[in-house]
């Protein structure tokens, strides 16, 4: 599958999923009334979506993994403040249960994009073209790059 979009990547479909948990597991309950965990946490979900989507928007492989770290730094933060949420009595493990398990998808994702990227960026080069990509252009027989041969040779 061709990703024309952000909104075409597993890992952010799964982040936009954590981020409707969030918003559910934080509205109507006593969490609503403590507005900086609360707040927090929110931030934290949306985060993870929007670097996946900034990522995205840089053009290189490198800046989008980058991204991705932040990403799955964010999406870190939301386990531990779900943690939290329970050792304060806000929700128990049945209502969290729904968050955690987004948030593990969302990292699962992240993680395996990040292999996908990280991996792309360091392959041999296959073919002409790719060479070029990767080494400036096309060499010679002899090795040496084609534009540094002297036409008296």
């Amino acid at each position: 599958m061709i990703i024309r979009h952000f909104s075409d990547i597993k890992a952010w479909q799964a982040a936009r999923s954590l981020v409707r948990e969030i918003y559910a597991l934080s509205s109507g309950n006593a969490l609503e009334r403590d507005f900086g965990l609360r707040d927090q946490l929110r931030r934290s979900a949306v985060s993870v979506m929007s670097n996946i989507a900034e990522g995205f928007g840089r053009g290189s492989d490198r800046d989008f993994v980058r991204f991705l770290d932040i990403a799955q730094g964010s999406a870190n933060e939301v386990q531990s403040l779900l943690f939290t949420i329970f050792d304060l009595g806000y929700a128990d493990m049945d209502q969290i249960r729904s968050a955690q398990q987004a948030t593990e998808r969302a990292l699962a994702l992240i993680r395996a994009f990040r292999s996908y990227l990280t991996t792309s960026m360091t392959r041999e080069p296959t073919s002409e073209y790719d060479h070029v990509l990767f080494d400036g252009g096309p060499s010679t027989e002899d090795g040496e790059p084609a534009s540094e041969k002297s036409s008296d040779d």
